[in-house]
């Protein structure tokens, strides 16, 4: 009788422990489908946040896609989308915790990086559908606030 060998060949390792191209496209689009519903409700809150500045549920809700975004983002190696959500949820956690007030000029800033988010995302998606990156203007007004 022979004995079988439970290893596994050097052929199904590779398989086992790669992820294909295809793999890539459907994490990236659904990262982008993602982030772009992420966005929207950042919006939606940040109306809710003009209204009662002072409410941390509001505050968390809007912080909490922002850390999402950037996480995946940092996994996926989407180096000037994980910035941007970085710098943004910096802004976010500064609120939180009382050493940046909440004012029509920090919401207007907020409001600005999720557009340019959303920017980098739409040519994010249309790179992977055209094979061609289209150029997007990455200027925003965030100088003063530094990533650590």
């Amino acid at each position: 009788m022979g004995v079988t060998d439970s290893r596994e060949t050097g052929e199904e390792r590779s398989v086992a422990g790669s992820v294909t191209a295809d793999e890539d496209l459907g994490i990236m689009a659904d990262f982008v489908v993602e982030s772009m519903e992420h966005l929207g409700t950042i919006e939606a809150k940040l109306m809710d946040l003009e209204q009662d500045p002072s409410n941390p549920d509001t505050i968390n809700d809007i912080f909490r896609p922002f850390h999402t975004i950037k996480g995946v983002s940092g996994f996926l190696n989407f180096s000037k989308i994980n910035n941007l959500a970085h710098v943004s949820e910096n802004l976010l956690d500064m609120a939180r915790n009382g050493s940046l007030g909440i004012d029509e000029e920090l919401v207007d800033l907020v409001l600005s990086s999720v557009d340019m988010l959303k920017q980098m995302i739409q040519n994010l998606r249309d790179t992977m559908e055209t094979g061609k990156p289209s150029e997007v203007d990455a200027t925003l007004p965030l100088g003063i606030f530094t990533c650590p």
